[in-house]
């Protein structure tokens, strides 16, 4: 059977507020929540993702465990909070837990400090459904991915369900070898970026329209130059709420398709390209911290993605290796140009590198060469 274009994903939100409370026999309070169907669309880019979440929810699923990678503001926590209330809602008397990686960590180092680690596993053993989202925080935690892998051996043992989030590819994330054998031999998936078609459907959700009105044509213009720009839908979403504030001023009722295209050449006019923005810009889209791009650590990660910046800059800006490597403390100008020729090298043969150069460059440089390939 064909898919249609765009396929809504029919995912729940859980209200903040309860609908009632009750006590069960033993007088714990339980309450009952009401759920909204807040969908994820999913153009063909995405329709893997559809057939992935269609598994998921079966009884017999045999998706262990179930990951998406994506840059910041692709829908990664849309997905993984949707999976887990949406589960919740189907299996009221089920035990599920979401908590980002940080967090579980946290968790770990406060039973371990106590003394209760017996306790810590037995919480998480009697788990039917756990979200872990930006596992690619746990590189530097050793500890932690010791401790993720044996949770997962108990899971895996119990038919229970996994999902984890991550802002890079298993590929690049310098795992211990046992937790990446572990996440190898589920299903990994990237949420690709969306299509003008894609983009223009979720500008006209209802939950996206609840400010100022925009014209047909005006949001025809936004999803268009958005995906010109390569932008991601959180930031598609940003500029359509800055532009909404920018016209509370103004006696005409909605948004016209001229603001928007005078919007984004005045983003472009006011935004002058530094190493600095592209060092922010890159981090952001990876998921790390810039304090961590720019410190002394030699992580395999964070060298590769300082190599990004290192070309991105180059390519650019008039900026030379000595100048670069200035703005990383100093580093020598033979490291800098070693890094520009090992993303030369991994352009031609590594994918994920290549989309995200392609990502950077066109948000970076939103008016100029949009779409540019390397």
């Amino acid at each position: 059977m064909l898919l249609p274009a765009i396929v809504e994903i029919p995912l729940y939100e859980k209200a903040t507020a309860p609908v009632r409370s009750t006590h069960d026999s033993a007088g714990t309070t339980v309450c009952s929540f009401r759920y909204q169907v807040r969908p994820f669309l999913a153009g063909p880019e995405n329709h893997v993702i559809c057939s992935a979440i269609h598994e998921f929810f079966k009884e017999s699923s045999h998706l262990f465990p179930l990951l998406f990678y994506a840059p910041f503001g692709y829908g990664k926590s849309h997905l993984a909070e949707g999976i887990f209330h949406t589960w919740q809602a189907f299996h009221p008397q089920g035990q599920a837990k979401i908590c980002s990686a940080r967090d579980f960590s946290k968790h770990w180092l406060t039973f371990q400090k106590t003394q209760t680690i017996t306790e810590f596993y037995h919480i998480y053993r009697k788990l039917d459904l756990l979200v872990l989202e930006d596992i690619h925080e746990l590189v530097t935690m050793d500890a932690t991915q010791e401790v993720l892998i044996y949770t997962l051996d108990r899971f895996y043992q119990r038919n229970a369900r996994v999902v984890l989030t991550s802002a890079q590819p298993l590929s690049v994330l310098p795992l211990v070898p046992k937790l990446a054998s572990r996440l190898r031999g589920g299903v990994s998936l990237r949420i690709e970026a969306p299509g003008i078609e894609t983009r223009r459907a979720i500008l006209d959700l209802q939950e996206h329209a609840r400010g100022m009105q925009f014209s047909a044509e005006a949001l025809d213009r936004l999803a268009e130059r958005s995906y010109q720009a390569g932008i991601s839908v959180y930031e598609m979403l940003t500029n359509r709420r800055q532009l909404e504030w920018q016209r509370r001023t103004s006696e005409r009722e909605e948004v016209t398709a001229w603001e928007v295209e005078r919007f984004f050449e005045k983003k472009t006019e006011n935004a002058p390209l530094t190493i600095a923005v592209i060092a922010k810009t890159t981090a952001k889209y990876y998921g790390v911290r810039l304090s961590d791009l720019r410190s002394k650590s030699r992580r395999a990660t964070l060298v590769a993605i300082r190599d990004v910046v290192y070309y991105l800059t180059r390519k650019m800006t008039q900026k030379t290796f000595a100048e670069i490597g200035e703005y990383f403390g100093g580093r020598d100008h033979t490291t800098i140009l070693h890094g520009y020729q090992q993303v030369e090298q991994r352009l031609k043969t590594d994918p994920d590198t290549r989309r995200a150069v392609e990502f950077l460059y066109n948000d970076l440089h939103p008016m100029k060469d949009a779409g540019t390939r390397f």
